[in-house]
């Protein structure tokens, strides 16, 4: 490693404290999705590039909904792109918390706060990469271009972020992209997500007739009968997708991460292999009925489904469809309320997880590095739609997202921005560094 380079990896430590408090300030800044407003973060945002000499562009794809995308380097070349995502989600029942969860109190060597791991502790990795670029003069002379995006919607599948601005043109192309979400853990040291579930929500609707509790025989309880279909639907879980072998080889490459963190929290090795390669069908949600002693009329169930790599979400769809018609379609009704794709890289050799993984052992030669496969989206899959080579890899505790007490350890912060600058610098480092 070059000495100015290693001058550089010195300066992450010296800025701790800077770093430390501008995810601080990041959470301090709610963007809690829904509803998703992102204006006063992205002006945060915006004005510490400025600050650092960086034109940012804004974009609305609504008023509410502010990206921040920025530049920087040779504008031709090599092009990596970082990115990562301001909204979070909603707090739940804040008695929860050991502290305020907008706070971005400091204690026990972490940051604490909603958003700390997902992901704003990210977003100020990638905001303090550039900050010590720019403080060596080494932006404008990258040996290609590093395009940096900052978006709101990814916690409702990112449609109006990452996806509009793909959508738009306005992101078009990389030789490979980091999404900066969080995946460094003490439970199993540094993880690279190389694919991810898609995930589809139904709504089914069983219907009835009303009639009086004292006489159920004038009426057709709705209830019940979503309580018969609802067991025979969960079973779809045990569907042999018949995978395609790609995905297969690269479900296969995960495999060492869960049977690792399997051993620490209790998950049975045998569950390993159908939790990865099957759907996941989760009825997360109940309603129906209008008064204590009125047969319901109406009943309705919400179902989270996550799909593996390799199946379409239409013929998931096709399958909760034709189950039901089997039981009796006239009484049923169902909806698709949201989705979104599978994702996952094209290759078992994939460039973004090479140069990720090169960068890890230059900054910790003893580290423990395991490619993830994870059931929850992220915007990746708007990159690797476009052909781009994408892993997600950064600070922050995949376990702790969306949690009471959600924070991030400092130290992970201060190795993700060393790894980012090793990565840049490896990938586009100017002819003099």
């Amino acid at each position: 490693m070059p000495e100015t380079w290693k001058k550089i990896l010195e300066t992450v430590d010296k800025d701790k404290e800077k770093i430390v408090d501008l995810v601080s300030q990041l959470i301090r800044i709610p963007s809690t999705n829904p509803p998703g407003d992102t204006r006063e973060v992205a002006g945060y945002i915006s004005d510490y590039l400025n600050n650092l000499g960086i034109k940012a562009q804004k974009y609305e794809a609504k008023p509410e909904l502010v990206s921040i995308v920025a530049k920087v380097g040779s504008q031709k070349g090599k092009k990596i792109l970082l990115n990562g995502h301001v909204d979070v989600v909603p707090v739940g029942d804040a008695t929860n918390w050991m502290v305020e969860p907008f706070s971005g109190k400091v204690y026990e060597g972490q940051i604490w706060g909603r958003g700390a791991s997902d992901m704003k502790g990210g977003v100020a990795a990638i905001l303090s990469t550039l900050s010590i670029l720019q403080s060596y003069d080494l932006l404008d002379r990258l040996q290609g271009t590093l395009e940096c995006s900052l978006v709101p919607d990814e916690e409702t599948d990112g449609y109006l972020g990452t996806g509009w601005l793909v959508d738009k043109g306005i992101i078009k192309d990389g030789d490979l992209a980091i999404v900066a979400e969080g995946t460094i853990s003490p439970l199993f040291g540094y993880g690279i997500c190389i694919m991810e579930k898609g995930g589809l929500t139904l709504k089914l609707k069983s219907k009835g007739a009303e009639a009086h509790g004292g006489m159920p025989f004038l009426g057709d309880n709705a209830i019940e009968k979503l309580t018969r279909i609802l067991p025979k639907i969960k079973t779809l879980e045990n569907r042999d997708l018949k995978l395609p072998q790609k995905v297969v080889k690269l479900i296969d490459r995960t495999k060492p991460l869960y049977q690792e963190v399997g051993k620490l929290i209790g998950f049975p090795e045998e569950k390993i292999e159908p939790f990865l390669k099957q759907l996941l069908v989760n009825i997360t949600r109940i309603s129906g009925g209008v008064a204590d002693n009125v047969i319901p009329a109406e009943a309705s169930a919400i179902m989270d489904v996550r799909i593996p790599p390799g199946i379409a979400v239409s013929e998931v769809y096709n399958l909760f469809n034709e189950l039901i018609a089997k039981e009796g379609k006239e009484d049923f009704t169902l909806e698709q309320l949201s989705y979104w794709v599978p994702s996952i890289e094209k290759g078992e050799d994939s460039p973004a997880a090479k140069l990720v993984e090169k960068a890890i052992h230059k900054v910790d030669p003893s580290a423990k590095i395991y490619h993830v496969y994870s059931s929850g989206g992220s915007d990746a899959k708007f990159f690797r739609a476009l052909g781009i080579p994408t892993v997600l890899f950064g600070p922050g505790q995949p376990e702790l997202a969306h949690s009471a007490n959600e924070r991030i350890i400092i130290q992970d912060l201060v190795k993700a921005v060393k790894i980012y600058l090793t990565g840049i610098l490896d990938y586009l480092a100017p002819d003099d560094s």
